[in-house]
């Protein structure tokens, strides 16, 4: 489908006021009939389910399915903790992603991080950090063993060990059901305490 047919498609229709989440989900969940590979659905609300359904249970038939729902809650600024927490429930029910989006800026930041796979950071069975690929995010970690775990269908793990100062840029290529591994090396800069911006911007309060 090119853009004209996208629009054209937009252009014809016509909201009524109501959010149909279950039924949504139920009828996106049937366009995926005969494919095997990694699906997911990416739901953009403004607001909750007001149609009488059961949009956490329809979220847990397609994670049954391996279907993964990510949830966007856009222009909810002034919505009520409840209804947070009620579309958060349902990205949780099929193991997705619940993020929030108030602008157009926004929006599309909140589309790349829920459309790409997501991974967890294991040191023996406990979780230190998680990410998505594609992320520019920086993850410092200790030295030590890990385990990278991608939330793909079917799951795929990879190693990695860190020495003390060392760098590593681990990157994941997947081709066709397999994904290969490379690691670059490096050695982290000194850096010193008096130098409090350098720090911050290693050390950023949203990095691991």
């Amino acid at each position: 489908m090119n853009r004209d047919d996208i629009r054209g498609a937009i252009a014809g229709l016509k909201p009524t006021g109501q959010t149909p989440i279950a039924y949504a989900l139920n009828q996106a969940g049937r366009d995926f009939n005969g494919l095997d590979s990694d699906r997911a659905i990416v739901l953009v609300s403004d607001g909750i389910e007001s149609c009488g359904g059961d949009p956490v249970q329809a979220a847990r038939t397609l994670r049954e399915q391996g279907i993964i729902v990510h949830l966007i809650g856009f222009g909810m600024g002034n919505a009520k903790d409840e209804d947070t927490a009620s579309l958060r429930a349902v990205a949780n029910a099929s193991g997705g992603r619940y993020v929030t989006a108030s602008s157009a800026e926004e929006l599309q930041a909140a589309l790349a991080q829920t459309v790409a796979t997501a991974f967890s950071v294991y040191q023996g069975d406990t979780k230190v950090a998680t990410g998505s690929l594609g992320s520019a995010e920086t993850m410092v970690l200790p030295e030590g063993d890990y385990r990278v775990r991608l939330d793909s269908s079917p799951p795929v793990e990879t190693t990695v060990s860190l020495a003390p100062r060392e760098q590593v840029m681990l990157t994941l290529e997947k081709h066709g059901a397999d994904v290969a591994s490379r690691e670059k090396r490096g050695t982290l800069p000194y850096l010193s305490c008096d130098d409090p911006e350098q720090l911050d911007r290693l050390l950023g309060a949203d990095q691991y």
